[in-house]
C-alpha cells in the first residue's frame, strides 16, 4: 500500500465507524429532524418557530428530538405530557432515596468546588478570581483595588483554605458576611 494512502483511509475508516456509531445512538433517542453536523437543526428551525415545532410534532410525533448545535433537547409537545413527564422526574430522578444516593458525589463535587477556588486564590495575582468569586457568592467585593483584604475577607479565605465544612462554622460570629448568601 502507499504511504500516502494511509491518512486517507485512516480518514475513510474513522467516518465509516462514527456513522455507524451515531446511527446506533440515533436509533435510541425520540424520532426528529436529521441534525447536521456541528449545527445540528440550527438551520432547520423557521422564522415562526412554534408553527416549525408544531409540524415536526405532526412529523415525528409528541416526543421528538432535536439538536441545538451539538447539544440535544428532548422535546415534549404537549402540556399533558410534559406534566407526566415531570411527575416521572419527581418520583423517580428526585426522589428522596435517590438524592441521598447521589449525596456522597455532591459532597465530592463541592470539595473540589472549594480546592478549585482555593487554588485559584493563593496562585500570583489572585485578586481577580477573588472578587469574581466574593461578588458571586457574597454580593461584596472583600479586597480593595489596592489589593488589601479586609477581616471578612480573610476570615472567607481562612474557611476555603481550610476545607471547612459549612456545617463547623458559626454564622453568628460575622452575620453581615453570609447576610447575601441565603
Amino acid at each position: 500500500m502507499d504511504p500516502s494512502l494511509f491518512p486517507i483511509a485512516i480518514g475513510l475508516l474513522l467516518a465509516v465507524l462514527s456513522y455507524f456509531l451515531l446511527s446506533r445512538l440515533r436509533f435510541k433517542l425520540p424520532p426528529g429532524p436529521r441534525p447536521w453536523p456541528v449545527v445540528g437543526n440550527l438551520y432547520d428551525i423557521k422564522q415562526v418557530q412554534f408553527r416549525c415545532f408544531a409540524e415536526w410534532a405532526e412529523k415525528y410525533g409528541l416526543i421528538m428530538s432535536v439538536w441545538f448545535g451539538t447539544s440535544l433537547t428532548v422535546v415534549v409537545s404537549t402540556t399533558e405530557l410534559a406534566k407526566e413527564v415531570r411527575k416521572v422526574c419527581n418520583l423517580e430522578l428526585f426522589s428522596p432515596k435517590r438524592l441521598e444516593l447521589l449525596r456522597p458525589i455532591r459532597e465530592d463535587e463541592v470539595t473540589a468546588m472549594v480546592e478549585s477556588i482555593f487554588r485559584a486564590c493563593t496562585q500570583p495575582g489572585y485578586g481577580v478570581a477573588f472578587n469574581n468569586i466574593t461578588r458571586l457568592a457574597f454580593g461584596k467585593c472583600f479586597m480593595d483595588s489596592n489589593g488589601v483584604i479586609d477581616e471578612q475577607g480573610k476570615e472567607f479565605k481562612a474557611i476555603v483554605s481550610n476545607g471547612v465544612r459549612p456545617e463547623d462554622v458559626d454564622m453568628t460570629e460575622t452575620p453581615e458576611l453570609y447576610a447575601n448568601a441565603t
